[in-house]
């Protein structure tokens, strides 16, 4: 424990002062101006020395409490754009108030500290907790916040321990939003231009109506209540299945989060997402969600209407935001493309997400194979490539004006490469989103 202790430059400066008091207090002779002082000098300096070894003394016994300290973490759950709280209680048993402690929290620097600080100096009082509470700005998927650091200090400033950490990982998932213009005009375009899905007689298990029986009905479809009261055999009709099974397919490496803030390839293709995602859960179709990396593969199954809409944005909210993670292998793509041959069937429409960043070739073969296998299993598919809006470019610093400029650049590079192997692709940002929703309507109509 002795070893986590420093002494600071304040301790050097009081010994010296100590022996300065001590040595002329024992040689009253030297100075005659204080010889009438020696006993007073030398009670002087060993004080000097008693205070220093009781400072060293509460600085131990205060590094020992706050080491056995009752540390709790909490981490929020909400939307991109919100603030999100961090917070670590810090309960002490001391008998004892434990002064002069100095908090450290580490957090990514893609986040923003929009409340708090990131250092805090602190008192707990006897059997007390102290709450520290820091508040950030949230961004799409998961983010690992801490450890929390503390340094021990006595009330003079004499001793100093080293970073200890005592609080663990808090942990913030942030869910993404929906565009909610592009989502209003998509529904009203849809109802303008008569594309919206209606029910349709056919097979199924949905009711419809009822009408008089045809040849070639199924006897069991006949209603024998109204065959009884109309004098004629009567058959229900089902309403035939006509939603589309929708599969997002999102590449998850380093090239994902890097750009302007806040408009990362995850994060614009994240909005992209929930907001067809919304637009989907109203029509009734089957929403499903595959995310793969290096050593990453989430699949969300399909599912209709709220259930499918929640389950691809919570997947989105569990992906951690890194830009150390390496891009996939042979391995991850394989798997990949098993999984897709699993959950793609006849009808699916694939959304396959390219990043700006990516080697156009690389994107092309990728979106190739995948598109090859997904014909094979009867889906279609559209490359969409999420690119920041160019309008908002005045509104941004040089760099982030570059970084923008590049992105845009890449994704039409990606886009001419695709369309030249055949394969639909379009350039996505929050303000055309309506316009992907509009293909994707009228694909299966």
């Amino acid at each position: 424990m002795y070893q986590t202790l420093r002494s600071t430059e304040r301790l050097a400066s009081l010994f010296l002062i100590a022996a300065i008091f001590i040595s002329t207090g024992s040689f009253p002779t030297i100075l005659l101006d204080f010889a009438g002082y020696a006993r007073f000098l030398i009670v002087a300096g060993v004080f000097l020395i008693l205070l220093s070894l009781s400072m060293m003394g509460y600085a131990i016994y205060t590094l020992n409490k706050i080491m056995g300290s009752e540390i709790r973490v909490g981490g929020d759950i909400g939307f991109e754009g919100e603030e999100l709280e961090v917070s670590y209680s810090i309960c002490s048993r001391s008998l004892y108030p434990l002064l002069f402690i100095e908090l450290m929290l580490r957090y990514p620097d893609h986040l923003r500290l929009v409340r708090g600080s990131g250092r805090a100096l602190i008192a707990i009082p006897p059997r007390g907790c102290v709450v520290y509470r820091a508040w950030f700005e949230g961004r799409v998927g998961r983010h690992i916040i801490g450890p929390l650091r503390a340094v021990v200090r006595d009330p003079l400033g004499l001793f100093r321990s080293d970073e200890i950490e005592i609080g663990g990982l808090a942990e913030l998932r942030v869910f993404p939003r929906y565009v909610a213009t592009s989502y209003r005009k998509s529904r009203a375009l849809s109802r303008a231009i008569g594309i919206m899905r209606s029910r349709v007689a056919g097979g199924g298990a949905e009711f419809l109506s009822v009408r008089e029986y045809r040849e070639g009905d199924e006897p069991r479809r006949v209603v024998w209540r109204h065959t009884a009261r109309w004098g004629k055999l009567i058959v229900k009709e089902t309403e035939k299945e006509v939603s589309a099974g929708i599969v997002y397919i999102v590449p998850i490496d380093e090239r994902a989060f890097k750009g302007p803030y806040r408009e990362t390839p995850f994060e614009i293709s994240s909005r992209i997402i929930a907001t067809l995602a919304r637009i989907s859960s109203h029509r009734g179709d089957r929403i499903a969600l595959i995310a793969f990396g290096k050593g990453l593969l989430d699949i969300v199954t399909p599912a209709r209407g709220v259930e499918g809409y929640r389950g691809v944005v919570s997947a989105l909210s569990r992906i951690e935001f890194t830009r150390e993670r390496e891009q996939p292998g042979e391995e991850d793509y394989l798997k990949l493309l098993k999984s897709i041959a699993r959950h793609i069937g006849g009808g699916s429409i694939v959304l396959l997400f390219l990043y700006p960043a990516m080697d156009p070739k690389h994107a092309s073969r990728l979106a190739e194979i995948v598109s090859k296998l997904v014909a094979t299993s009867g889906g279609s598919i559209y490359a969409v490539i999420p690119t920041p809006d160019a309008e908002t470019l005045s509104k941004k610093d040089l760099a982030s004006k570059l970084e923008t400029l590049n992105m845009i650049r890449g994704s039409h590079e990606i886009t001419r490469s695709l369309l030249k192997r055949g394969i639909s692709a379009t350039p996505v940002s929050h303000r055309n989103i309506s316009k992907l929703a509009t293909m994707i309507e009228l694909s299966t109509v």
